[in-house]
């Protein structure tokens, strides 16, 4: 969303009428976009997956029921969804 703000400074006078610069500019602003959002789908995926395996009930243990409440999304049990 950044790059809404940066392109109004992108898309000069002089660039007319194609405005390779400014375009470009928002192609590989949106690009990297995409790569964070899949990068972020991919970890959500593998940390689901490590708490399906059982690899994150080490925060469980030896916890009272008012600690077990008070670790929310780091509890074993949840599942991030996106």
């Amino acid at each position: 969303m950044c790059y809404m703000f940066s392109s109004v400074w992108t898309y000069l006078p002089t660039d007319a009428p194609d405005f390779h610069e400014g375009n470009l500019l928002n192609l590989v602003n949106s690009c990297a976009v995409i790569v964070i959002i899949l990068a972020g789908s991919l970890y959500l995926r593998m940390e689901n997956a490590k708490r399906e395996r059982g690899e994150r009930d080490y925060r469980i243990k030896n916890r009272t029921q008012l600690e077990l409440e008070e670790i929310r999304y780091l509890h074993p049990q949840f599942r991030y969804k996106l």
